[in-house]
């Protein structure tokens, strides 16, 4: 009548998914050191049933359960480590046999396969949107770091620039301070000549 996955999370078996379970149930917990059957199950690693689940101490289920007579439940067994239980629930006394549980161990070895997969895949896919992640970020770092270099580059051309006018600059000083000196030296001669000159005309 109704069929549930418990996974392991720490110390506890959470129902995580369900077929014909009441909506609420999803989220429920068990903990694994008590001897609820599905922690029975777990710890045993072996499939177990019960005729009249209601009978047994231990079952402790939840309100939307008490109509559940009939109980089973295989470990959920993903390389060599049991990751939780497959259950199926019936309203029926004794609905369950040993042929049903050698049963339900095939149906929980194919629902860890799917399991793990799903974690596999899921895991992979993580892995790609980080490396997505990661390529998005070094191409935005190439794109600061092109952007830097060209910013310097800029920098260094208009610091030569600079660098050639203050040069240019003390060279035409230099060739100026070079000139005025002659210079200087010429027109002191020319008007000591003029003087004497002057001199000369006069007194002839």
């Amino acid at each position: 009548d109704s069929a549930g996955i418990l996974l392991r999370d720490g110390g506890e078996l959470v129902v995580s998914e369900g077929a014909g379970i009441a909506e609420q149930t999803i989220g429920n917990r068990i903990a694994l050191a008590t001897n609820n059957p599905a922690a029975q199950v777990f710890r045993a690693q072996q499939p177990r049933l019960f005729a009249n689940v209601q009978h047994d101490p231990d079952w402790g289920a939840w309100p939307e359960a008490a109509s559940v007579r009939g109980w089973i439940g295989a470990p959920l067994v993903i390389g060599g480590e049991v990751v939780g239980v497959l259950t199926a629930d019936s309203f029926e006394i004794g609905a369950y046999s040993d042929e049903d549980a050698a049963i339900m161990q095939v149906f929980a070895n194919q629902a860890a396969i799917a399991i793990h997969n799903a974690r596999f895949f899921a895991s992979l896919r993580q892995e790609l949107a980080e490396h997505a992640r990661i390529e998005r970020e070094l191409r935005l770092a190439h794109e600061e770091l092109t952007a830097t270099l060209f910013h310097l580059q800029q920098t260094q051309f208009q610091l030569v620039e600079a660098e050639k006018m203050a040069a240019l600059g003390n060279l035409a000083a230099n060739i100026a301070h070079e000139l005025n000196t002659p210079l200087g030296a010429i027109k002191s001669s020319v008007k000591n000549m003029e003087h004497t000159l002057n001199d000369t005309f006069i007194h002839a």
